[in-house]
């Protein structure tokens, strides 16, 4: 194993260490469906985006032509530093950090070809990267992950709900990326993304604040074989 695979692993190991049950298990379902993750302030929907974004990086080590990039969204300039930080820290992926402090307004195409070279995760303000799909300086089907911060935003014309209507489903579905909401606010209004985006099927996960403190204090033990959702104590799955 080569040094760098081998820094790889041990740090996803150690980001793995970290994570609780209940975000092991948002991260399974959101590997393969479009899921909006619905915890509370300070419980660790980041560290779950960090693990997908792990998870799903091997389309993001390909050579040119053929490697894809992930997109991490946010609704303000301190959440793309913010963000961006994290995603150095636990992750040895190349992360670019973009807002309009920056005079991306003005950059041109070949600017942006230099990045997409450059870097594996681009971490933006929702409405960069929506203007950027519309210059064709991005294209939906490059991407095989978007990240939505906050998503409980994506509502009117709001740049996510945009992004979802404009260019997600002109696509093919095979070509679609794969979508990970996460927000603090009540799925009524993270649904919101599902309204504007017309996801069809999409999981909504809410963990409870009775399951978190029993988490913390060890004393969750779930049944062999239970699934989220079965009246364990685990998550609440919704189908929306």
């Amino acid at each position: 194993m080569a040094d760098s695979d081998m820094a790889e692993t041990n740090l996803e190991n150690a980001v793995k260490l970290q994570a609780r049950q209940y975000q092991l298990e948002i991260l399974e379902r959101a590997k393969t469906q479009n899921t909006i993750a619905y915890l509370e302030t300070g419980v660790g929907k980041t560290l779950i985006s960090v693990l997908l974004i792990k998870a799903k990086s091997a389309e993001l080590r390909k050579e040119l032509p053929n490697r894809k990039c992930t997109m991490f969204l946010v609704p303000s300039v301190n959440l793309v530093y913010q963000q961006s930080h994290v995603l150095r820290t636990h992750t040895n992926l190349e992360v670019g950090h973009y807002c309009g402090d920056m005079d991306v307004d003005n950059w041109v195409i070949e600017k942006w070809k230099v990045e997409l070279e450059r870097n594996q995760v681009f971490v933006m303000t929702a409405q960069i990267f929506l203007d950027n799909l519309r210059h064709s300086f991005m294209q939906m089907e490059r991407v095989n992950l978007i990240v939505f911060d906050e998503c409980h935003r994506a509502h009117g014309r709001h740049a996510y709900s945009q992004i979802m209507e404009g260019f997600y489903h002109t696509l093919e579905r095979d070509k679609r990326p794969l979508i990970f909401g996460m927000t603090a606010s009540p799925l009524s209004s993270a649904g919101a993304l599902l309204s504007a985006g017309r996801l069809g099927r999409i999981w909504a996960l809410r963990v409870e604040r009775e399951l978190l403190r029993r988490w913390a204090h060890g004393g969750h033990r779930r049944a062999a074989g239970a699934q989220p959702g079965d009246g364990d104590g685990g998550l609440r799955v919704e189908g929306v």
